[in-house]
């Protein structure tokens, strides 16, 4: 199972005390593998840097447990806005399972959609998904 994190997912698991981190920590020992790209990276980055640079530790921490895959230029059949179509279009690029976002305000219409191969899950959404499969 391939599931990729947005921005928004890797600013929250960047808390080291948070339970988020602990969560991606177990998965990352699970036969998931964790996906992100150098957009959502560096989106990411530039928030933490703004809104929470003692988190920035935690951030390099996570970079070590996921795999970062190209950027995609894929047209995509969504109405997504512009900055978001890159996270989607890299997620189906990389044939991931699951894309985790918890920005309801730019995803929150695609929740437990598939677009494309890529279903489109809340952290809770995943939670649920994650029991179903038994992980």
């Amino acid at each position: 199972m391939k599931l990729f994190f947005d921005a928004n997912a890797l600013f929250s698991a960047s808390n080291v005390r948070s339970n988020f981190f602990a969560f991606l920590a177990y998965l990352s020992q699970k036969r998931i593998t964790l996906v992100s790209s150098s957009y959502a990276i560096a989106e990411a980055q530039r928030n933490l840097e703004r809104k929470k640079p003692e988190w920035l530790g935690g951030f390099a921490r996570v970079q070590k447990m996921i795999v970062i895959v190209p950027e995609s230029q894929l047209s995509l059949p969504t109405d997504l806005a512009a900055k978001d179509q890159p996270i989607l279009a890299a997620a189906i690029y990389a044939k991931c399972d699951y894309l985790l976002t918890g920005d309801k305000r730019g995803f929150g219409h695609l929740y437990g959609k598939m677009v494309g191969s890529v279903k489109i899950v809340s952290y809770k959404m995943l939670l649920t998904e994650l029991d179903k499969k038994k992980l």
